[in-house]
């Protein structure tokens, strides 16, 4: 099954079953395979009618911000699609789960050592961020 857009060609098509991964108020994150890599990816389709003024400009400004970061501990924006009523986000496919879910999974938490390293790391993101904005 062809991928995001209408009658235009797609950098991504839709596993089989469209499996879907995930889902939130404005959007759906669904599996796909990058047609020119065959990668695996996450395609995060954001309903745009579902978005107040507010809501959109965040978006925009989350994007900005994920095309600029690329650590390791980040899922990378590959690509982003816009038509006329949908957002499409490709996405790295984050299949090790989610950092919460993997913290809750072990009782009493995690020793400190575990996730010192990235989320030490994490925090530089932030200000790398800072600084290319007053770049």
């Amino acid at each position: 099954r062809a991928g995001p857009g209408a009658g235009g060609s797609s950098p991504v098509e839709m596993d089989g079953a469209r499996r879907t991964l995930g889902k939130g108020h404005f959007a759906v994150v669904r599996l796909a395979r990058h047609v020119f890599t065959g990668e695996r990816v996450a395609v995060k389709v954001i309903d745009k009618s579902k978005l107040d003024s507010g809501a959109a400009a965040q978006l925009l400004q989350e994007v900005r911000c994920m095309k600029l970061v690329q650590h390791p501990n980040v899922v990378r924006l590959y690509e982003v699609i816009d038509t006329h009523a949908k957002l499409y986000l490709i996405l790295e496919l984050g299949d090790g789960g989610d950092m919460f879910d993997h913290i809750m999974q072990h009782e009493g938490g995690l020793p400190n050592a575990k996730p010192r390293k990235p989320l030490t790391s994490l925090l530089w993101i932030p200000c790398l961020f800072l600084a290319t904005l007053q770049a």
